[in-house]
C-alpha cells in the first residue's frame, strides 16, 4: 500500500514496508515527488527563522556564552568513518543534507587542519587531541557572531538556554 499525503504544502509519501528502494523510487517518479536537496529549496517551507540571519534565534546564537558539556566531562565522539569530533552534534553537521557538500560551518574549521588529520584511522586519539582542531573549535566560541565564525551548532546545543539539558538528567 502506498499513501501520498500533503503536509505543510510538501508531498510526504509512506511506502509499505514490503517495498524495496527500487519500488520506492518508481513510486516517487510516478507521483512526481521530489525532495529538497539545497537550502534554497527549503526557504519559505520550514521555520522562517531557520535561515534568517536577523532573527531572534540567530541573535541568541550570536550572543550566548557556550558552556561545552563534553569539554567538562572530557569526552569525545568518533564518527563511523573514524573522524574525531568533540560531540555527535558537531559531527552531525559534517553532512547536513541541506548544505552543499562540505558547505556547513564546521568544514571551515575542519579544512584548517585537514579531515585526514582528525581521522582515527590515520592517527592515534592522543595525536589528534594534540593537534589544533579542538582548540580551533573552542576558539570559535569567542567570535562575535556565527557569521564571524562562532560555531552555531555549539551555541545551539551548549548555549545558555540549553534546549537539550533534559537528556542529561
Amino acid at each position: 500500500m502506498t499513501q501520498v499525503r500533503d503536509i505543510m504544502e510538501k508531498n510526504v509519501i509512506t511506502i509499505d514496508y514490503t517495498k524495496n528502494a527500487l519500488d520506492a523510487s518508481v513510486i516517487l517518479k510516478e507521483k512526481e515527488i521530489s525532495f529538497p536537496t539545497k537550502k534554497a529549496d527549503l526557504l519559505g517551507k520550514l521555520n522562517p527563522e531557520m535561515f534568517n540571519s536577523n532573527s531572534k534565534v540567530q541573535q541568541y546564537y550570536d550572543t550566548t556564552p557556550i558552556k561545552c558539556k563534553v569539554k567538562e566531562e572530557k569526552s569525545i565522539y568518533i564518527s563511523a568513518e573514524g573522524i574525531l569530533q568533540p560531540c555527535c552534534w558537531v559531527a552531525g553537521q559534517m553532512y547536513n543534507w541541506y548544505h552543499t557538500p562540505k558547505g556547513s560551518q564546521i568544514w571551515s574549521v575542519i579544512n584548517k587542519v585537514g579531515k585526514e588529520n582528525i581521522s582515527a584511522l590515520n592517527y592515534t586519539i592522543e595525536e589528534i587531541l594534540d593537534n589544533e582542531y579542538l582548540n580551533l573549535v573552542e576558539e570559535s566560541w569567542s567570535k562575535s557572531s556565527c557569521n564571524e565564525g562562532k560555531l552555531q551548532v555549539c551555541a545551539k546545543t551548549c548555549g545558555l538556554n540549553d534546549a537539550f539539558a533534559q537528556q542529561y538528567l
